[in-house]
Order: C-alpha cells, then sequence, then structure tokens
C-alpha cells in the first residue's frame, strides 16, 4: 500500500512540475522574480543575487517575494525594483498577490529550496514565468528533482560551500560570473544618521570586531 501511495505521489508530482520549455533567449530578459519568503538570515544570503544580477545586466528589473520577516532586509536595497509578500503557510491568502504576478509576465523565477516543496511549486504554476532556475535538489517520492520539468535549469550537486554562495550559483545560466559574494544591508537615511550619532559617543578609536 506504501509503495502503491508513494508511486501515486510520485505521478502527481511530475503532473503537477509538467511544463513545454520553449527554447528561450536569456539575452531577452527584462523581469526577473526571485523567491525568498522565509528567515532574515536566508534573505541577507540572498543579497548577492540582486547585487551581482544587476551589475551584469542594467536594464533588468528585480522583484521579490519576501516574508513579513525577512522583508525589512531589502528594503532599501537599490538593486530591487519591487517586493511582494507571501507567507508560504497561507497559499490562498496569497492567491491575490500570485494572480497579480501572473499579469507581470515575468521573464525568469529564480527559486532557492533545496528541496522539491509544493508551495513553491503551486506559486510558480500561478506566476508562470517563462523559465524557472533553481538549486539542485534531493528529489521526492522517488522522483529526482532534475526530472521536473518546470524546472529549465538545476545547479549541480554542492555540499561543500554556503547556502549564500550556493544561491549565487544559479547566476551561471545568464554567464555571470559573479565579482564578490559579499552581503548586502542598506539603510535609510534615518537609520544612517542615528548610527552615526550613536557612534560619537564613542571615541574614534573605537574597534568593533
Amino acid at each position: 500500500m506504501a509503495h502503491k501511495e508513494k508511486r501515486f505521489k510520485a505521478r502527481l508530482l511530475k503532473l503537477l512540475t509538467k511544463k513545454n520549455n520553449k527554447p528561450f533567449d536569456l539575452g531577452k530578459v527584462k523581469k526577473v522574480l526571485v523567491l525568498k519568503y522565509d528567515r532574515i538570515g536566508d534573505m541577507l544570503a540572498t543579497t548577492p543575487i540582486f547585487r551581482e544580477l544587476k551589475l551584469a545586466y542594467p536594464d533588468i528589473d528585480i522583484s521579490v517575494i519576501a516574508s513579513n520577516a525577512n522583508q525589512s532586509v531589502i528594503r532599501y536595497n537599490p538593486y530591487i525594483k519591487d517586493i511582494f509578500i507571501n507567507n508560504k503557510d497561507n497559499l490562498i491568502g496569497d492567491l491575490r498577490t500570485l494572480f497579480f504576478l501572473r499579469k507581470k509576465r515575468f521573464d525568469v523565477c529564480i527559486e532557492l529550496e533545496h528541496s522539491v516543496v509544493y508551495h513553491a511549486i503551486l506559486r510558480l504554476r500561478i506566476i508562470n514565468p517563462k523559465v524557472v532556475f533553481s538549486i539542485h535538489k534531493d528529489g521526492r517520492y522517488g522522483t529526482k528533482g532534475s526530472e521536473l520539468e518546470l524546472y529549465k535549469f538545476h545547479t549541480l550537486k554542492n555540499k561543500k560551500d554556503n547556502f549564500g554562495k550556493i544561491w549565487l550559483q544559479t547566476l551561471t545560466f545568464f554567464g555571470i560570473n559573479p565579482v564578490s559574494e559579499k552581503y548586502d544591508l542598506f539603510l535609510s537615511k534615518y537609520e544612517r544618521e542615528k548610527v552615526q550619532e550613536f557612534l560619537s559617543h564613542f571615541d574614534k578609536e573605537l574597534k568593533i570586531g
């Protein structure tokens, strides 16, 4: 019984991710959507993608699906055009936003889940980008991540690097060799002034770290 159930789920997964990937010229990409609607640290580790992609292709518009928890990390990021809020545990509540994103007709979606997860697949199906880039996935129900047609490109399996470096490898599909892997955190003018005010109370020789 368990074996039959697994085979059924595998077939369902393949059906859900079935896609006729037509030839697509990545040189014509204008709009990219990155999905990272989870934790603060994960969003921070994603920031090199925004910078390196925008520096290599200044005319590309980058949008991000973030969570309420991590949106503040990229609120003032100059490389991002639009931020949309999602809750991975509330697909129904996010439907209005997802169908709005569908109308935007994104060329590329970059999905950074290490496993095959339904909340990401369902969002990608609704948004319906021309192409989806992702990282290596271990698969599910005996089905390899590379067998799922929804994902046009996967990075190679990589267990030695940190998540930020692994996620940055999705840019190789654009032919980008990243200049830097450093993370970005931009502050508002008010926040910068508050930091300067705080530091002004200390000796100029103060060292942190």
